[in-house]
C-alpha cells in the first residue's frame, strides 16, 4: 500500500483520520522511504495550501510551502482548539473574547470577568460605560471569560480559560464557581432549567443548578477535536447542536446519559460555529468558510452555502430567521436577508 498509491491520494487518505494534519505528515514521513519523499515534496504542500488557504496570502518569511502551510495551520488550530492570547489592547480594559446581547443589554466576556453594559436609548456618540461587573475569586479556575451567557430571571452564567464555569443570580456580582472541565470553557448555552458547557478538553457537559451545588446530569467525552460552539435547538425540548472539529452533531438530552446522536453534520473544514433556527426546530446552521443550513429530517444541506469567506468564520448571527451576518478570521463581515433563501426552500 505505502509504494503503489499517488500522494496526492496518502496526503488526503492521512488527513481523512488524524487530527493535527502538519506535524502527522510530518510523522508520517518516517513510515518508508517512498512517503518520506512523498511528505517532503515541497510542490505537494504547494497544492495542499492552495486546496486550503487559496485566498490567504503567503508568509513571505517562509522558506518553504511546507512551512507556510504549517504557520497557517497553526494559527487556524489554535482559534479552534481555544489556545487564546490573553494579553491586553486597551491599557485601561482587556480583551473581549465573546460578545452577548439581550433586552438592550450587553454582556462582555473578558480578561476581568464579565462586563455588563445598558445600550437602551443610546445614540451612536455616546460612550458606553459599564453598569455591572461579575467576578469571581477562584483564580486557579478562572483566568481570562471566554464565553457568557444571561439566563432567565437576570442571572448569568459564563465559561473561563482555566476550565471553570461560574453562575451569578440577578443583583449578585460575586458569582459561585466550580471546576467543570480541565481546559478552557469555550461555549456555554441554556437547555431548559439546566446549562450545556463544551470545552477545549472534548466534553460536553449538562449542568442542574436548583439545588445547593451545580451537579453534573450528563456528560458526553471524546468530541473529536474540541467543542467549538453549542447552540439549543428551538422547539425540540432537550436538543442541542454541537459544532467541533470537522462538523456538528445535534444531539437528544432526554436519552439515558444524553447519548443519543440525532444527526451528524459534516463541514469542509473546522466548524467553529452552529445555530438551531429560531422558527423551524428542524434548520440547523453551521459554519467552515461558509454558512451551511441542515435539514435534521434528511441529513441534508437543503439549499448553496452562504457567505462564502476567505477564511474560517470566527461568528455568525441570525435574527430570528430573516437576516445574517458572518465574519471571518480575516476581519471580513458580511451580511444578508434570509428571506428570499427560506421563502425558496419552504415553496
Amino acid at each position: 500500500f505505502a509504494t503503489g498509491v499517488p500522494d496526492e491520494v496518502v496526503m488526503s487518505l492521512v488527513q481523512q483520520y488524524i487530527d493535527s494534519s502538519v506535524w502527522s505528515y510530518c510523522q508520517m514521513s518516517q513510515v518508508c522511504k517512498a512517503w518520506l519523499k512523498t511528505f517532503s515534496n515541497d510542490d505537494q504542500w504547494n497544492q495542499e495550501w492552495n486546496r486550503r488557504f487559496a485566498q490567504r496570502p503567503t508568509d513571505c518569511d517562509a522558506a518553504t510551502w511546507r512551512q507556510r502551510y504549517a504557520n497557517a495551520h497553526t494559527i487556524e488550530r489554535k482559534f479552534a482548539s481555544g489556545s487564546f492570547d490573553f494579553r491586553s489592547v486597551d491599557p485601561r480594559g482587556s480583551t473581549v473574547y465573546n460578545l452577548t446581547t439581550v433586552g438592550g443589554k450587553c454582556l462582555a466576556a473578558c480578561g476581568d470577568g464579565v462586563i455588563a453594559y445598558d445600550l437602551a436609548g443610546l445614540s451612536r456618540s455616546t460612550d458606553v460605560k459599564p453598569v455591572a461587573r461579575f467576578t469571581v475569586d477562584n483564580n486557579d479556575l478562572a483566568g481570562a471569560a471566554l464565553c457568557c451567557l444571561p439566563t432567565a430571571g437576570g442571572g448569568v452564567v459564563a465559561g473561563f480559560q482555566q476550565g471553570g464555569l461560574a453562575y451569578w443570580n440577578a443583583g449578585d456580582e460575586q458569582g459561585m464557581c466550580w471546576e467543570a472541565h480541565t481546559k478552557g470553557v469555550k461555549a456555554v448555552a441554556l437547555l431548559g432549567s439546566s446549562i450545556l458547557s463544551g470545552s477545549a478538553d472534548h466534553a460536553v457537559k449538562l449542568w442542574d443548578l436548583g439545588g445547593a451545588a451545580p451537579v453534573c446530569t450528563a456528560h458526553l467525552p471524546d468530541i473529536m477535536g474540541g467543542v467549538t460552539g453549542i447552540s439549543p435547538i428551538m422547539g425540540a425540548g432537550s436538543m442541542a447542536v454541537i459544532s467541533c472539529r470537522k462538523g456538528a452533531r445535534v444531539w437528544d438530552f432526554r436519552a439515558p446519559g444524553g447519548t443519543a446522536v440525532v444527526a451528524s453534520l459534516r463541514t469542509d473544514d473546522w466548524c467553529l460555529c452552529v445555530e438551531g433556527s429560531r422558527t423551524d426546530s428542524n434548520i440547523v446552521r453551521c459554519s467552515d468558510k461558509a454558512v451551511h443550513t441542515w435539514d435534521l429530517r434528511t441529513k441534508t444541506r437543503i439549499h448553496e452555502p452562504l457567505h462564502r469567506h476567505e477564511r474560517l468564520i470566527a461568528q455568525f448571527k441570525t435574527d430570528g430567521g430573516y437576516r445574517l451576518v458572518s465574519c471571518g478570521l480575516n476581519g471580513q463581515v458580511k451580511t444578508s436577508s434570509l428571506e428570499g433563501v427560506e421563502l425558496a426552500r419552504v415553496m
